[in-house]
């Protein structure tokens, strides 16, 4: 007797802290997604932000000039870093063509990390003396502005996944998201 009582006293104590441990639901695909959503986009809204403080660019003081926007270089590549690193911590998104969608979204990222790598790499190794090597050094790299002016960013990838579009729009954190592009 005594025995079977401390079996139903087990499975009682087994089966309470089982029910304990679980809410007994689990989030909705579309819950899961709003989550992976919030992790993201604090992140691409600062890294937004970061990319449209262009530089004011005074011909009449080239050297400080080229300081600011080597500055503006380094500031987006740090961005571009972040919005990396933050995306790799979240994963894929729990979405239909999520791994795609993250793919084509850290290939952009990827591919305006290099623009800018080199830009800073050129224009650090340009002599900058008067307007005339500033107009010059510049040229050289605004190929970098045009490809940054130009792209979405990974919000614009992220957007184009019709399913998380909806996403965005729903997640607290995403608000304003879809005006986020990499100019700013």
């Amino acid at each position: 007797m005594m025995r079977r009582l401390c079996h139903a006293v087990v499975v009682i104590f087994a089966v309470g802290m089982l029910g304990s441990c679980s809410s007994g639901e689990e989030p909705s695909r579309h819950e899961r997604a709003i989550a992976w959503a919030d992790q993201v986009c604090d992140s691409i809204r600062a890294g937004g932000e970061a990319l449209s403080a262009l530089p004011k660019i005074d011909p009449a003081a080239p050297a400080k000039s080229k300081r600011k926007v080597l500055g503006y270089l380094d500031t987006v590549a740090s961005a571009l870093d972040d919005m990396s690193n933050d995306l790799h911590a979240a994963g894929t998104p729990p979405v239909t063509g999520g791994m795609a969608t993250y793919g084509s979204a850290m290939a952009t990222i990827e591919d305006l990390t290099a623009a800018v790598d080199d830009a800073t790499t050129r224009l650090r190794a340009t002599e900058v003396r008067d307007r005339e090597s500033l107009t010059k050094a510049l040229r050289a790299v605004g190929t970098v502005f045009t490809k940054v002016g130009n792209s979405t960013g990974p919000a614009g990838e992220l957007r184009e996944n019709p399913e998380l579009r909806e996403v965005l729009a729903d997640a607290e954190r995403c608000d304003g998201i879809e005006s986020v592009t990499a100019a700013g």
